[in-house]
């Protein structure tokens, strides 16, 4: 079984998914903030994967750790993005392609970023070591992709990636 998990899509991406809510988790404990999922039961089911809820707002995670990782105008992170009564301060989809990243072209009230799972989780476990008090921030400057770790109302520190288009 280990011989073929990491030529298994399915369970790459269970481990993805399990990573990206460790890591979420570990990084706000600090900040007593709840990290879960949401789950809409009924005939038109609906799932976010990680939620991490402030008092003053949710960050909105879903991870598609495949080749297409398609959102459609139906998914429930599209729609909880729209609804202003969430109270929503991000939303991001975790993908598996270096070459996924960027502001989703869906209309939101809050844009929906996508960021490789690689980029996602290294700046994140960075984070967790070196500072206690950094957020995420995303960037589109010109052509080119920013992801880097700040500090809160501080000058930029480590763990910028920069991707040409």
């Amino acid at each position: 079984m280990l011989d073929n998990v990491l030529l298994d899509p399915v369970e790459m991406g269970v481990m993805v998914e399990t990573s990206v809510y460790k890591h979420l988790a570990a990084f706000y404990y600090r900040d007593r903030t709840n990290v879960g999922h949401y789950r809409k039961i009924g005939s038109n089911e609906k799932e976010i994967d990680m939620v991490v809820e402030f008092p003053t707002g949710k960050i909105i995670t879903e991870v598609k750790y495949r080749e297409n990782a398609e959102i459609k105008e139906t998914d429930a992170i599209v729609e909880i993005a729209r609804n202003e009564k969430e109270k929503i301060a991000a939303a991001l989809v975790i993908t598996k392609r270096s070459e996924d990243y960027g502001v989703m072209l869906i209309n939101t009230k809050v844009p929906i970023m996508r960021v490789p799972a690689r980029a996602f989780l290294y700046l994140l476990g960075h984070a967790e070591k070196v500072y206690p008090r950094l957020y995420i921030s995303l960037k589109i400057l010109r052509r080119s992709f920013h992801l880097g770790i700040f500090l809160f109302g501080k000058r930029e520190i480590y763990g910028t990636i920069n991707v040409w288009c």
